[in-house]
Formats: structure tokens, sequence, C-alpha cells
């Protein structure tokens, strides 16, 4: 079943952005993975947002395809640029055939 990965990022360090996109572009294809979402026209509907994190949704096959995107060699280097330039989080969601 799909399983989606949301990044809440605050990007710290913007000399540092360009190079993690495409190392986690790469990684994203290399594991399959779609992007579904990025906020370039966000709306808070609720609650408030000041703008100052962005949002991207992916999605993936598998809970499993999804952690080893994560955890991937091609992907370490991001991970790496994504400690010293951003404060984040990121989230698995299982797609709804996993949890019902």
């Amino acid at each position: 079943m799909t399983a989606y990965v949301l990044l809440e990022i605050e990007v710290t360090d913007m000399s540092a952005l360009a190079e993690y996109r495409e190392i986690g572009q790469k990684a994203v294809a290399e594991f399959g993975g779609d992007y579904l979402a990025v906020n370039a026209k966000a709306e808070a509907l609720e609650g408030s947002w000041d703008g100052t994190k962005g949002y991207t949704l992916l999605a993936f096959d598998s809970v499993e395809k999804a952690r080893a995107w994560h955890d991937s060699d091609t992907y370490a280097p991001g991970k790496e640029i994504a400690e010293r330039a951003m404060i984040r989080r990121v989230t698995i969601l299982p797609g709804l055939g996993e949890i019902v």
C-alpha cells in the first residue's frame, strides 16, 4: 500500500538548499517516489502558519520503500546537509490499506 512522507522544513542556510534539493530529488526518484505537493501556494485553513516552514508531500509504493529511501546511501548526503542547514521533521504516513 502507498505510504506518504511529509517533510516540514525551515531553512536556516539558504545557500545549501539547491544542493539538498538535487540530492533529494535523485534519491526520491531512485526509490520510485513521487512528489505530490509542495507549499508554493500553501494556505492555512485553520490555525496559523507564518510561512517560515516549507512542506513537501511524497508518495512511495510502501512504508518499506519510504524507509529505504530515507535510510539510503543516496539520500545520506542530503540528510547531512539538512542537519546543518534546516530545522525539519520527516514523518511517514501509511496509506489507509496499511492500517484498516
